[in-house]
């Protein structure tokens, strides 16, 4: 490890690295404005609109409502595969994700959706239906009850409360309206079972529910709004429609023109179903409740025009079709890669009786070129979001050939680049290609983590900016492996100085994972210190002891509070995941919440499928070949160590970062896979640039 003065040194320029990043993060960010409410507030469903639906002819309604208003997509994802409005209703009003008695799962690429349950409909109480008297939610007990149970318990009815607690009510209109507006004891103030007939002026706010896309509907409902009222128009769910974002657009005299943004999405032109929520909440506080996922939407100002459409169109078009590519893509990639990579060392096999050589032999020069266009691939899926492939008359055949052809790119330059030389310079290459490209992505916003398939998936996660799983796992496994291999030799000469050259890579590495205004990933974090603190560790030459793994583990403890405390200084309408954790630790001392919701989500995405049971295998056979060098699975690490200086510990704290990411990530299971498809086709490559073993190696260790 190096010296007192050397960690003195190292500090400093991890407090460096953290202070500029937070300093300059808000310079990076647009400009925007805030969304004000200086009249009523109207919310209005039109489930499965979208922006591709909207135009003069068939909406003149909407049509005429974008122009001037703030508009953008809207993911409306909530617990199960498919979003049903029921559900999504009842996300609004607990501010989480939930389910209402839905199951329903993600429609397949043909055929038939699986039609969504009924709505529940409220009783009313006093008689008065048709004239938007009170009614009340028989079954408002139970789900409330199944709510809180959940992993992340959510409170149905708590944005009722927070309104009722400051004097305003909220009416509704239509069956999933008042599952929006309903109070914590299963009441709603006012209920009008047609949504054409909303009183508007009954409560400060009204929810409005149509049953799809019901253009002349909603200009009744505009021909009654108070000249001050601000209105706000969501596709809201998918219903019987596949998945996609949905439009949404809010108008009022407080709402610049522009494309709608949030803390939450920190996406131009994308909000969550949650920010909904906060929107509202706003109205009787300035700081909304941190109970809540959503943040308060902002504007980025700038048109709203047809051309703005248009692009808000291809977004929600390029992510329904990337989503429907991935299963076969990737298991055409996976198998299609193994195939030819097994048949070409059968045929390096028999090539070596012969007595050719892997780097001379032609079949060396196929396994050369395959591993490196297979390595090529997980970036070269985010790197196609620079290309508008989504505007060919085929969009599926557009991305397939824009990822292939960045991929020929990219294997090319790796083999034919400066670095061909070095037996490890073409897997260095491509190892701090695909580390480089997620982060500096990420330096700029994030745009390619939302346009890949390998990204963040709005339509169907949670998360909608930052670092996901998957772009952690070969963010994390590209760095370490571009790092062993670029300190490799100066370790046998100076293995202080490869060790502080190691530690001042994590620490840039760390940052832009963990801070809250980048990858904002708290479990990667963590992840990332163990990594690379055992790297340094290695690097300098010093054993693995009890004390040097405590050093970590406070290191990686440090870290993680770092980057959270940063997090929780912030206001609270704008704090990510990490500082309302914090800020709930401290007011509560209730860990469970967290490590249940870590555990029950792993679990559940972990036998969610048969082939999902094979991570725990994938990490203890790579824990083998990583820890017994002399295996039939280690021995071909151990023969490569010999020409490529700290391969084998790098791959070593490469699976100790998986390891630690599975278990402190939410859904951490695919960070093994996702971090395997790039490191095997790595050492693949450096087998094949290496030279013959020695003479006393028979070939079979080959």
């Amino acid at each position: 490890m190096p010296s007192r003065r050397s960690f003195l040194r190292l500090t400093a320029f991890g407090i460096l690295v953290i202070v500029l990043v937070t300093v300059l993060a808000p310079l990076l960010r647009p400009r925007t404005e805030p969304v004000a409410q200086p009249g009523p507030l109207v919310v209005v469903s039109l489930p499965t609109l979208r922006w591709a639906d909207v135009d003069e002819r068939r909406t003149p309604t909407l049509d005429r409502l974008a122009e001037g208003a703030a508009i953008g997509n809207i993911a409306t994802h909530a617990v199960a595969g498919h979003s049903c409005s029921g559900s999504v209703w009842a996300t609004l009003s607990s501010g989480f994700r939930v389910s209402l008695d839905d199951a329903t799962p993600e429609a397949p690429a043909s055929g038939p959706v699986v039609p969504c349950p009924p709505i529940p409909r409220p009783v009313p109480t006093g008689g008065l239906a048709e004239l938007g008297g009170p009614a009340r939610f028989p079954d408002h007990a139970r789900w409330r009850a199944e709510m809180l149970a959940q992993p992340v318990p959510a409170e149905l009815g708590l944005l009722g409360r927070q309104l009722h607690e400051h004097g305003q009510c909220i009416a509704a209109a239509g069956a999933g309206a008042a599952i929006g507006a309903v109070r914590e004891d299963g009441t709603v103030a006012a209920y009008q079972s047609d949504p054409r007939r909303a009183d508007l002026r009954r409560c400060p706010i009204t929810f409005v529910s149509f049953d799809g896309v019901d253009d002349d509907g909603l200009a009744q409902v505009v021909d009654r709004l108070p000249r001050d009222a601000t209105l706000v128009v969501t596709g809201h769910a998918d219903d019987q429609a596949p998945e996609s974002l949905r439009a949404v657009l809010v108008r009022g005299p407080g709402i610049p023109e522009g494309r709608l943004t949030s803390a939450s999405s920190r996406q131009p032109g994308l909000l969550r179903t949650t920010d909904l929520t906060a929107l509202v909440t706003s109205r009787v506080s300035a700081l909304p409740s941190t109970s809540y996922e959503g943040r308060i939407p902002v504007v980025l100002p700038g048109s709203s025009g047809a051309d703005v459409r248009e692009q808000l169109a291809a977004t929600a078009r390029a992510l329904d079709v990337q989503h429907h590519l991935v299963r076969p893509f990737f298991t055409t990639y996976v198998l299609v890669s193994l195939a030819v990579i097994v048949v070409i060392l059968c045929v390096l096999q028999r090539d070596r009786r012969r007595g050719q050589t892997i780097r001379r032999s032609a079949a060396g020069r196929a396994l050369r070129v395959t591993s490196a266009a297979v390595a090529a691939v997980p970036v070269s899926t985010f790197l196609v979001g620079l290309v508008p492939w989504w505007q060919w008359a085929r969009p599926t055949l557009g991305l397939t050939l824009s990822v292939l052809a960045w991929t020929a790119v990219l294997a090319t330059v790796a083999l034919c680049g400066p670095w061909r030389g070095h037996r490890a310079g073409p897997a260095g290459f491509l190892a701090a290609t695909t580390a480089v490209v997620l982060a500096v992505d990420l330096v700029l916003g994030g745009h390619l983590q939302l346009m890949t398939m390998m990204g963040l998936q709005p339509v169907y996660g949670g998360r909608l900016h930052g670092l996901g799983n998957v772009g952690f796992a070969l963010t994390a496994s590209g760095a370490l492996l571009a790092a062993s291999l670029l300190t490799g030799r100066l370790a046998r000469r100076d293995p202080s100085r490869a060790a502080r050259v190691i530690a001042a890579i994590g620490i840039v590495t760390v940052a832009v994972d963990g801070h809250y205004a980048l990858g904002d990933e708290a479990g990667g974090s963590l992840a990332l210190v163990w990594g690379f603190g055992y790297l340094a560790l290695k690097a300098s030459g010093r054993r693995t002891t009890w004390r040097g793994v405590t050093l970590i583990a406070m290191l990686s403890a440090v870290t993680a509070l770092v980057m959270a405390t940063l997090d929780m200084l912030r206001p609270r309408y704008e704090r990510s995941h990490i500082g309302d954790f914090l800020a709930t630790l401290i007011e509560t001392g209730d860990l469970s919440t967290v490590v249940r919701s870590t555990v029950v989500n792993n679990w559940a995405m972990l036998t969610s499928q048969w082939l999902n049971l094979g991570v725990p295998v994938l990490l203890l056979l790579a824990a083998w070949a990583a820890r017994r060098p002399l295996s039939s699975l280690g021995r071909p690490l151990t023969l490569l160590e010999r020409q490529i200086p700290l391969l084998r510990i790098g791959f070593t704290a490469i699976v100790l970062c998986w390891i630690v990411g599975f278990l402190t990530n939410d859904s951490g299971t695919s960070i093994p896979p996702a971090g395997t498809i790039l490191i095997v086709p790595l050492v693949v490559l450096m087998t094949a640039c290496a030279p013959q073993p020695p003479p006393e190696h028979p070939p079979t260790t080959a």
